[in-house]
Order: C-alpha cells, then structure tokens, then sequence
C-alpha cells in the first residue's frame, strides 16, 4: 500500500474514532470498521513489505485499541475515551506515540 493510501485511511480512521467518541457509532460499529482495516490490510502485500509509512504506528494503536476496548465495560471506565483521544492527536498532528505506546502491523505484533 502506497504511503498516500495509508494517509487517507488514517483520516478516514480518525473521523470513525471521533464518531465513535461522540456517540455517532457504537460499540459495534467501530469494531465492525476495525475489522474492515484488519482486511484491508491482509489483502494487500504490497503494504506488507513496505517500510512504515508516517503516522502508521499510531494507526495501527487505534485499530488494536478500539478493538479490544470497545465495549460498555470498558466505556464506563474511561479508558477507549482517553487512549483514542491520545492516539487521535499523534494520528491529526503526526507525533509519536507516547514513550510506552505501541503500534504494529499484524504481522509485526510479536515482534520487539
């Protein structure tokens, strides 16, 4: 996948998480999106041997985030709000994660 097309996912990625945040989509939704990136990814190998392209780690963070804590559990908690809040500004202003935050491809998710 050409960088170009992993910039337009990110800002396709950062309008559903802030539908998602504002109560536009729900739990289900998101994660149905979230699901439709994870395809999108495996069908393209291209982007498997490409090298990460700018501001990809911080998508591929809000992909694994929002899948595993989009639920009213956690929602009740605070946590999906704080950390895609977090991920949404290094997607918008293409910062790094904070120290600690990781983001990687699927096929990259063991790795160190």
């Amino acid at each position: 996948m050409s960088n170009t097309t992993v910039e337009t996912q990110i800002h396709g990625l950062i309008a559903q998480l802030e539908d998602y945040l504002a109560g536009r989509l729900s739990h289900l939704d998101i994660q149905n999106r979230v699901e439709q990136h994870f395809k999108a990814w495996e069908t393209d190998a291209a982007w498997h041997a490409a090298p990460y392209a700018p501001g990809e780690r911080a998508f591929w963070c809000a992909l694994w985030t929002a899948q595993h804590l989009a639920d009213d559990e956690q929602w009740k908690d605070g946590l999906p709000q704080r950390d895609l809040r977090v991920i949404i500004d290094a997607l918008r202003h293409n910062r790094e994660l904070p120290d600690g935050w990781q983001g990687r491809r699927p096929d990259d998710i063991n790795a160190d």
